[in-house]
């Protein structure tokens, strides 16, 4: 068996070489760059299409949004607005740019803004996270480069939504409304030249666009190709054979095999993600077991995180802090003092005797996506203390569906504080009263509500980092490691950085040699 590897590793080395001069082994002569995305793309729309890492790969990049963050200095910039004011708590005016155009050659005015989030408040549509643009009572229309936006209450956090709001053509999307993703129109660095389930997504370079600076470049990729490959291993085989120019969220092993190869580069880059443990603290699946701080705490004792991170990430991550809080301190608004508790499996022993446990007890880890192997990886360090961990690994949708049913007793996932820049989307997710609250601590639900109103900055951060602190001290989650990301391009293939997007790239950020 060992001398069959061997040869096909050497059938796929010559291949290599043979194709290495060819025009399939690089794009470089044709300005494009070809990847994959874990799942079949049938929508480019970032209401109503796919959710997860796909607002990171191409939502960004077709769609402009009013305003935009700078990573790199920690401030807003201005994008399809030039310019904003607040008025009061309740009111921002915005004024903006009159020289913009919709890739299908319209005109970009206050009409769209009007007409869009007016589409994104209405109770009457239904789409995933509805409830994120609920804190916007009304749009108004000043003249032709002015808008007013009015809130239902003060609202700290509105620039962070806005830059994660896309605006869309109102004449367009007035008319496709559900298909208006199968044709997308936007007035980003990239148009949308084909959606197709089965042949992916194709894009070409704006070469009109005009919101291009040194903070958020236009592109330089002339043309990107992604197509919905799933599986990993054909993910490789198509970089070995030269059908593919990179590679992300690559798992540690076939991130060493590649690297190896004169015609790869390794890029791995510390993020804003992390993964985490949450329990059903508030009892909803009516097991009394995580109703027990000192089983949630004895769960926490068993994680070794430091070893998880280092056996899961490649060694050009070993290095990365493992986080000690719900939020990167790049996060406005996030901060912490108390760290989590340190991996002792006596005193985890100990905790789960005093709390009626002695021989441990039977434990289903809910998972979903690619933190598989992380939950697998505890799931061996609970087994070292007593409790018998078995992975229920799910599909994105059963995960949403038991979250909202509260079926989840546990849940190990991934957290992307890079969506937005302000702490505002961590907050609504994870400690306001909604169907997916597994806490029901009610001094948080209020701090939340009480942060999104407090425009003074250091009092807005005490009030967070109290939220944080009780959190961690009553244990009703943990964070487990930092997620990197790993990618593997060709040599030439330039990621430049300052972005801070969760997958490490962007393709307005990228050109080659």
């Amino acid at each position: 068996m060992l001398r069959n590897i061997g040869k096909s590793v050497f059938a796929l080395v010559g291949a290599v070489l043979l194709l290495a001069s060819s025009p399939v082994a690089a794009q470089k002569s044709k300005n494009a760059v070809r990847t994959t995305f874990g799942q079949p793309i049938s929508l480019v729309d970032q209401i109503h299409g796919a959710g997860g890492p796909a607002s990171s790969v191409f939502y960004k990049v077709v769609f402009d949004s009013l305003v935009r963050y700078d990573w790199i200095n920690g401030v807003y910039r201005p994008a399809l607005a030039k310019s904003w004011k607040r008025l009061s708590p309740t009111t921002l005016e915005l004024k903006l740019r009159d020289d913009v155009t919709f890739h299908d050659g319209s005109k970009f005015d206050a009409d769209d803004v009007v007409y869009w989030i007016g589409y994104l408040i209405k109770p009457k549509y239904k789409f995933r996270f509805a409830s994120s643009y609920r804190w916007i009572k009304t749009i108004e229309k000043v003249d032709a480069t002015t808008v007013r936006l009015i809130s239902k209450k003060p609202f700290q956090p509105a620039m962070s939504r806005l830059e994660n709001i896309p605006i869309y053509p109102s004449d367009v999307h007035s008319r496709t409304m559900l298909d208006f993703g199968k044709k997308p129109v936007g007035t980003g660095a990239y148009k949308v030249i084909q959606v197709d389930s089965s042949k992916g997504l194709i894009m070409v370079r704006n070469k009109d666009y005009k919101l291009g600076n040194k903070w958020w470049p236009g592109g330089k990729i002339d043309r990107v190709e992604i197509m919905p490959i799933p599986d990993k291993q054909t993910q490789q085989a198509r970089m070995m054979v030269g059908d593919q120019d990179l590679m992300w969220d690559v798992p540690a092993d076939q991130a060493k095999g590649l690297s190896t190869n004169p015609k790869f580069k390794l890029t791995v880059v510390d993020s804003l993600n992390f993964s985490y443990f949450q329990f059903d603290a508030l009892d909803r699946g009516k097991t009394g077991l995580f109703k027990d701080q000192r089983v949630r705490r004895a769960v926490a004792h068993a994680i070794d995180r430091a070893a998880i991170q280092k056996a899961l990430t490649p060694k050009e991550a070993h290095s990365f802090a493992v986080p000690s809080g719900m939020c990167h301190k790049l996060i406005r608004g996030c901060g912490y003092t108390v760290k989590p508790p340190a991996f002792d499996p006596a005193k985890a022993k100990r905790l789960l005797t005093e709390a009626g446990y002695p021989k441990g007890f039977d434990l289903q880890l809910n998972t979903w996506g690619s933190s598989k192997n992380i939950a697998e990886a505890v799931a061996g360090q609970l087994r070292a203390v007593g409790i018998r961990a078995k992975i229920n690994f799910v599909t994105y949708g059963t995960y949403s569906k038991m979250r909202k049913s509260g079926k989840l007793l546990t849940l190990i996932s991934q957290w992307s504080n890079a969506r937005t820049p302000d702490i505002y989307s961590t907050m609504g997710f994870f400690f306001r009263p909604w169907s997916g609250d597994y806490m029901g601590d009610k001094q948080n639900h209020a701090a939340t509500l009480k942060g999104q109103a407090t425009f003074d900055k250091a009092k807005r951060n005490a009030i967070y980092r109290d939220v944080f602190d009780r959190v961690t001290r009553k244990t009703f989650l943990t964070v487990l490691t930092a997620l990197p990301a790993v990618l593997v391009h060709d040599q030439n293939l330039v990621l430049r950085k300052g972005h801070m997007n969760p997958t490490g790239f962007m393709f307005n950020w990228m050109e080659w040699k």
